[in-house]
């Protein structure tokens, strides 16, 4: 069987030109792509919204470049050289057992002469949340992405986190591999955002009657939410261009940051019936609670600072007391930044970083226990009291 394909090829002078292909339309010669790599990763951890950890899922999207080139790769914008794929996207093909770009539309085929180099994003829909998204000889830029926040003014769904994600650059491909199963070719993707992620616990000293006789009858977790946050920003891959992949990811052009008192991501949020803090010796992450992936940025924003504000109910003696406690991120630990393990100041949220915040709560302060992650363990050790 015989299928006709369109592939547009984009000359280095930018000029479109359309070329039919006739191909017999057999495994050995269509691009497919293996299941994609999550790199920075030690631990299996999917169960929070939006966040990919180890395998890819077959449910998600991706979207991919390619370069065709005679040679191997030297430099992107080589005498001669061609787009082949442009921002293309692929989904799981259970007739590969792989992705393909025949599972969002129509197929792509192996040129017959040259090599491809490879480069992609995820999720493809990310696209709509940015005003422009480019790839070229420094890579992958993403023209104002913007992580949408909760609004207290409008009517809106809950808002959907996701992980958003580049890709290395796969250099020299002829053909995809694998035979009959013919998955291909490999992509690595890295996390471009920051996740922010909370446990809560009971302060170890305290128990069912405190120090002054009073009896505690609980504490109820009503709402974690980041605040004074950027939304928007420009991220750009900063790739060396080479035969061989070297990049300085990073994000430019903050912007849009939330207003306090009206904007906000929530990592746990139920105002009627809450989480008992009382009955939690080790900590944990509140069922129901999730992680925020926002963008990475600095905590000083100029006039303001990003702000964590932690809603919640104490009852002591029968008598409840509701409280809202602001941690303003910069300057919460006794006038200065949290440090990590090393003893340097935690100022920033960066690219592909989750940071974990246990709140110990006491009844009348919360003490925070910050660890950062690479998206593996590093523990920031140490309480540090920001509450009153």
């Amino acid at each position: 069987m015989y299928r006709r394909i369109i592939i547009y090829v984009v000359a280095a002078a930018a000029v479109l030109s359309c070329v039919k292909i006739e191909q017999e339309d057999i495994p050995a010669l269509r691009i497919s792509f293996d299941d994609p790599v999550v790199g920075s990763l030690t631990k299996a951890d999917a169960n929070h919204t939006g966040e990919i950890e180890g395998k890819y899922p077959v449910a998600e999207h991706f979207s991919v470049f390619a370069r065709h080139h005679t040679g191997d790769y030297q430099a992107w914008d080589t005498p001669g050289n061609v787009n082949y794929m442009t921002d293309v996207e692929t989904g799981y093909f259970d007739e590969v057992q792989g992705w393909d770009p025949d599972a969002c539309g129509d197929p792509y085929f192996w040129p017959n002469g040259g090599k491809l180099t490879f480069a992609g994003y995820s999720p493809a829909a990310a696209r709509s949340d940015a005003s422009d998204l480019t790839y070229g000889t420094e890579g992958l830029v993403i023209t104002d992405f913007t992580v949408d926040c909760k609004n207290t003014l409008a009517a809106q769904p809950d808002v959907t986190y996701y992980d958003l994600m580049y890709s290395e650059r796969t250099y020299n491909k002829t053909a995809s591999t694998g035979g009959i199963s013919y998955k291909g070719v490999n992509l690595k993707f890295h996390h471009a955002l920051s996740s922010v992620a909370f446990k809560v616990k009971l302060k170890e000293e305290i128990n069912s009657v405190a120090d002054d006789g009073q009896t505690l009858n609980s504490i109820i977790l009503n709402r974690i939410s980041i605040r004074q946050a950027y939304k928007t920003a420009t991220f750009k891959e900063n790739i060396t261009d080479g035969p061989s992949y070297q990049a300085a990811p990073r994000w430019t052009g903050h912007k849009d940051e939330m207003d306090l008192e009206t904007e906000y991501y929530s990592t746990y949020e139920d105002m009627t019936n809450g989480f008992h803090v009382e009955e939690v010796s080790n900590a944990v992450e509140p069922a129901g609670s999730n992680h925020v992936l926002l963008i990475p940025q600095p905590f000083d924003h100029g006039d303001n600072e990003v702000i964590i504000r932690v809603n919640y109910t104490v009852t002591v003696n029968n008598k409840t007391t509701r409280q809202i406690v602001d941690v303003p991120l910069m300057t919460s630990n006794e006038g200065l930044p949290f440090k990590d393990q090393d003893g340097n100041s935690i100022e920033a949220w960066q690219i592909g970083k989750r940071y974990v915040y246990t709140l110990e709560f006491g009844l009348y302060k919360i003490y925070f226990a910050p660890s950062v992650e690479v998206w593996n363990d590093v523990e920031v050790p140490g309480n540090t009291n920001v509450g009153n």
